[in-house]
């Protein structure tokens, strides 16, 4: 419907103005009626093109301008209140749905510790016949603290979908390394086999225990076979892995140490519960290809201005709005990169 007096007239002839344009409404609820519901209404909305691509334009823009803003806010306020955890989450599935096109309600990865059963994110968006055959090939397993689940240029028996926990994955030569990428419930090891590939020239090591699904090789590949979903799912998280490897690699060659440890707790942070990660300076120093004592001069740093605790291993994310001011810039890709997969 176009109204032809823009706003004033919309508001005369009972109807709302469209987000992205003066001249398109829709009606507005009569007198009596239910007011409109946007966690009832959501299919009705997304049925609507030209305000899935406002939208869509909107979160773009809001993303990359104003979201790390939106997001410190949300948690300023939230924890006076007590209630962190669930509005954070719901700004994510807000954020996350207005990216992909999924329902707000559908179910999606949010750094929440009331989770009442951990999932992966490649799995849950499986459909469902291609999902119980998958798990039907599948284990649960403990992943417990600095297992190497991956070794560079061998092939590995086994593919993880991690429930919990974190993997950080490093391209490694020799005795030294420089973390690459990482990653929690909204990914997978063993991805390559889509490309025919059962080698990895990374190294993939539990940062954070948790859980996981894993099944062999051969049934991954079986499965593979038969299901065109998790074949794009594959390729797509491949590609997001690839988008990480190029920027950990800038990341290293141009930024300090301080930034980058900044922008990886951040990153860390992101795929874990609590505000609190179990990080020694030696496996910081790992990850950042650095020596142990420039992670002591940087997170001392940071520890004196109040942006985090440090506690015989165990990093304690205080003042995040502050922390990702004095990370460097990478983060923001990131993380946007991160809310494409969850």
């Amino acid at each position: 419907m176009f109204s032809a007096t823009g706003h004033g007239g919309c508001r005369e002839r009972g109807l709302f103005p469209c987000p992205d344009s003066a001249n398109r409404a829709w009606p507005h609820p009569a007198a009596g009626q239910q007011q409109w519901n946007p966690a009832g209404q959501t299919e009705m909305f997304f049925r609507q093109p030209y305000l899935v691509a406002a939208a869509i334009r909107s979160y773009v823009r809001w993303q990359t301008l104003a979201w790390p803003s939106v997001k410190s806010g949300v948690d300023g306020r939230c924890a006076k209140r007590g209630n962190r955890q669930s509005a954070l989450a719901a700004a994510r599935r807000l954020a996350v749905a207005l990216n992909t096109g999924l329902p707000i309600t559908a179910g999606l990865a949010a750094r929440s510790g009331n989770m009442a059963q951990p999932y992966n994110c490649i799995l849950q968006r499986l459909p469902a016949a291609d999902r119980r055959q998958l798990l039907a090939l599948c284990e649960e397993t403990a992943l417990p603290l600095a297992t190497r689940l991956g070794l560079p240029g061998h092939g590995g028996s086994q593919v993880y979908f991690p429930l919990s926990g974190l993997v950080v994955v490093q391209a490694a030569s020799g005795n030294h390394g420089v973390a690459a990428g990482m990653f929690g419930n909204e990914g997978m090891l063993g991805a390559g086999l889509v490309l025919g590939k059962a080698r990895s020239p990374l190294q993939a090591t539990v940062m954070e225990a948790g859980r996981g699904l894993q099944l062999s090789y051969l049934g991954f590949w079986h499965v593979l076979r038969h299901s065109r979903p998790l074949i794009r799912l594959s390729q797509r998280y491949l590609y997001a892995t690839h988008e990480q490897l190029a920027l950990s690699a800038s990341c290293a060659h141009f930024h300090q140490i301080k930034p980058r440890l900044a922008c990886w707790l951040l990153m860390a942070h992101d795929r874990l519960p609590g505000d609190e990660i179990h990080f020694t300076q030696q496996m910081l120093a790992d990850m950042l290809g650095v020596r142990r004592v420039g992670i002591t001069q940087a997170a001392g740093q940071l520890q004196r201005q109040g942006l985090i605790g440090y506690r015989r291993g165990v990093v304690s994310i205080l003042n995040r709005p502050g922390l990702q001011l004095a990370a460097c810039s990478c983060y923001a890709l990131f993380a946007r990169n991160h809310a494409q997969l969850v």
